[in-house]
């Protein structure tokens, strides 16, 4: 009963971005004209989404019924809508850790989507002004939150783009400043830098084998890295950035580095050959995904 009322209440609301708006409502009280529009807004287009359902629900009441009494069915391509909706439903419900995300729910967005359509085809034969005035709510409303989305994650600001610092292009330009040709380092950031650098210098994981390069570019591109005696490292965590410390203390090899934020870029090594080719692939007994 629990999955059944989270699936519902919960997974389907936030499937269709409506249940931020009217928790908001509901759960925190907040009346500003903004949110309580939003909710309205919400509790419109989850009644349409409704509407919808039922509609199409209606229109093969017989069908349903064959499917739960496993009778045999005449051939109807949007059959399958039906038997896909019961069956992610189902499968969420008796699960035993039941709709934990939207995303277990998913395929059903498509078929939700499908639905209106065919319910807003119906409104459009009866009036075209309450379809027009349907379809600017819904754009509308979608328009909105994604804008809010966007703002909340400052990726947008007054209707503009938020030019935004990337601290690997500062990383980069320093590398290509001292003709480092080759920069090992995490894979939370090598295939950003690579992309952002156009793989100049070419950004590498500290593996003997990366396990992230899966195509034969990149396999021969890391393999003729070995052979670059100018290389640095670059670590963006204090335990990486530690660890590699320790081992050039410890072994007594000479280094610069220089700092940009969260990431530090070692270069410049002189010591002993075998010990500064071990730090291509220090991280082997500490790497963890």
């Amino acid at each position: 009963a629990l999955h059944f009322q989270s699936l519902f209440t919960t997974s389907f609301p936030n499937l269709l971005g409506l249940r931020e708006h009217i928790y908001a409502l509901v759960a925190k009280n907040e009346t500003s004209a903004y949110s309580l529009t939003m909710a309205g807004l919400s509790v419109a287009l989850l009644g349409l989404f409704l509407a919808a359902t039922f509609s199409f629900f209606s229109t093969h009441s017989k069908s349903i019924k064959k499917i739960f009494k496993a009778q045999q069915l005449d051939y109807k391509p949007e059959l399958i809508l039906i038997i896909l909706f019961f069956t992610v439903c189902g499968a969420n419900i008796i699960s035993q850790t039941g709709p934990l995300s939207p995303r277990y729910i998913y395929p059903l967005y498509m078929v939700l989507i499908i639905w209106l359509s065919l319910f807003l085809k119906k409104i459009r034969k009866k009036s075209s002004i309450a379809y027009i005035l349907i379809l600017l709510v819904w754009s509308g409303f979608y328009l909105t939150q994604n804008y809010e989305k966007m703002t909340d994650s400052l990726v947008m600001k007054d209707f503009k783009v938020v030019n935004r610092k990337e601290l690997l292009n500062d990383v980069i330009k320093f590398c290509r400043s001292k003709n480092i040709e080759v920069a090992y380092g995490d894979f939370s950031h090598v295939y950003k830098a690579n992309f952002l650098g156009d793989n100049s210098p070419f950004f590498i994981e500290y593996l003997t084998k990366p396990k992230f390069y899966s195509s034969g570019y990149f396999q021969a591109k890391a393999e003729q890295s070995r052979s670059q005696p100018n290389f640095a490292i670059v670590t963006h965590t204090d335990d990486i950035k530690s660890i590699y410390l320790k081992y050039l203390l410890e072994n007594k090899v000479a280094f610069n580095s220089t700092a940009f934020d969260n990431y530090t870029v070692y270069y410049d090594f002189k010591g002993r050959s075998s010990q500064i080719e071990a730090l291509r692939i220090l991280m082997d007994k500490h790497y963890i995904y």
